[in-house]
């Protein structure tokens, strides 16, 4: 059976003098939540209104000066019909065309100059191997090994004749210089190429011509992948060898005294051919190095302050 409240009782709820704080102070606090709440509401609906009204005047101001500069000046005539669209594509990314610089520079060389071309007998011999699927047996008689033949067919010829050394061997070399001086080698390889004076007559290979030098014969004992010596014949261009590097490049990110640079860094630290410093496999034989002449330049390089700066620093750590 429920409990029938005094009078005195529900006075004091409905006056919130309570333990709970009374029925009036509840009811009082619940309507000022929703007027609190409803304020905000207001408050957030103007705000966004008058976000979308100025930015409605944003744009028909916008449309406005954009139907002045189109009216023509002859007849007076409004081109009204194409301000949608030309709103539309106000904002455009603007791409620049390609700014290609081209520089020829001679190399003279510092050291010896090895080549070894993959020789044609033994692309043939990989060739048969491959097609006819069969294993080589243990202990089988290995065949006689032409040296001369070897020595001929490790060097690159044109379909004229001459001797020259693979393009990109000096591309490479630039971009691998390029992690010396700060710069992303990623955009080395969009900003440098080397220009090909003719191709290999027989894999078809870019070559830059070797303009001063003959080769002679030589052998070398290298040791192959499986730990075994063998007995290489190559042919060796002695120091003094030289050759024309054109070099084609981004002149938005390099100019010439930068290519003059990164092409003797390259000559200095990275090298060509076999032996060369920045082999993947060693730390070379010192070969394939070069120096890039001065003569005929319609610039002349300058060493950077910052260069001068590490050079001095270098030889007061040496005099202490």
């Amino acid at each position: 059976m429920a409990k029938v409240l005094s009078k005195k009782e529900i006075e004091i709820l409905r006056s919130g003098n309570g333990k709970d704080g009374g029925l009036g102070r509840n009811k009082a606090f619940l309507s000022d939540t929703r007027r609190v709440a409803k304020a905000r509401r207001k408050a957030t609906i103007g705000r966004r209104r008058k976000v979308e009204s100025l930015h409605a005047a944003i744009i028909e101001d916008r449309r406005a000066r954009i139907a002045r500069a189109i009216i023509d000046e002859d007849d007076g005539i409004e081109a009204v019909d194409e301000i949608e669209e030309v709103a539309k594509h106000e904002e455009r990314i603007t791409i620049p065309p390609p700014n290609w610089g081209q520089a020829a520079f001679t190399i003279i060389g510092a050291s010896p100059y090895v080549m070894h071309k993959f020789g044609f007998k033994k692309r043939k011999q990989m060739h048969e191997d491959q097609e006819s699927g069969s294993k080589k047996k243990k202990g089988a008689k290995r065949p006689p090994k032409n040296f001369k033949q070897e020595y001929e067919e490790a060097q690159h010829r044109s379909k004229d004749g001459w001797h020259g050394i693979p393009a990109p061997a000096f591309r490479l070399a630039m971009i691998d210089a390029c992690r010396l001086c700060g710069y992303k080698m990623t955009f080395a390889k969009m900003s440098i190429f080397v220009l090909a004076d003719g191709f290999d007559s027989d894999d078809g290979t870019p070559l830059v011509r070797i303009t001063k030098g003959k080769p002679h014969y030589v052998e070398h004992a290298v040791r192959n992948s499986t730990g075994v010596i063998d007995l290489r014949a190559r042919p060796m261009w002695d120091p003094g060898w030289e050759a024309k590097v054109r070099v084609r490049y981004d002149a938005d990110q390099f100019d010439t005294g930068d290519v003059f640079n990164l092409l003797q860094r390259a000559g200095d630290q990275i090298g060509v051919g076999e032996g060369r410093p920045f082999s993947k496999k060693s730390a070379g034989q010192g070969w394939g190095l070069w120096e890039v002449s001065k003569k005929g330049l319609s610039f002349v390089p300058k060493k950077s302050k910052e260069g001068r700066k590490m050079r001095a620093k270098q030889k007061a750590k040496v005099a202490l």
